[in-house]
């Protein structure tokens, strides 16, 4: 019983630790799944000469649809409080001149490590780690001749 208890501490702390590894890698992936999407919707809410389109609705606003654009890809993680502070930047590389560029966007947030006794294994003592994912996508601001 004795050795059990001594050995019980340890092997609980390896696979709770190797559980939250998972989620890390697993956040990972949704955040760069978030910015693909983010991007996605910035290239079709962009305007070809290098700025966001305002929408036909005058109380929109762009920046925050490609926000939330991401925040809706990052599904239960975003709604489960996984990932906080999430925040969209948007780098419209396309012009007048090349309406085809590539419009990039890059989403920053803060990963909250969940998982008793193996958040403090992975993700130290503040149990954060600060995570950000960009993605590129053409432009759809095309330029027709006739």
């Amino acid at each position: 019983m004795v050795e059990f208890a001594i050995v019980t501490m340890p092997l609980l702390m390896t696979f709770m630790g190797a559980t939250e590894v998972g989620r890390v890698y697993e956040s990972n992936m949704v955040l760069k799944h978030s910015a693909s999407v983010a991007a996605r919707a910035a290239a079709v809410i962009a305007n070809n000469s290098g700025n966001i389109n305002p929408s036909e609705n005058p109380s929109s606003d762009p920046q925050a649809e490609i926000q939330q654009a991401a925040l809706v890809a990052m599904g239960r993680w975003s709604q489960t409080s996984a990932f906080v502070d999430v925040r969209v930047d948007v780098n419209d590389r396309s012009s007048d001149s090349d309406p085809y560029g590539m419009i990039c966007t890059t989403v920053h947030s803060t990963y909250r490590c969940t998982i008793p006794l193996g958040n403090r294994l992975v993700c130290g003592l503040d149990r954060k780690h600060e995570k950000s994912a960009t993605a590129c996508h053409a432009h759809q601001g095309a330029k027709y001749k006739l």
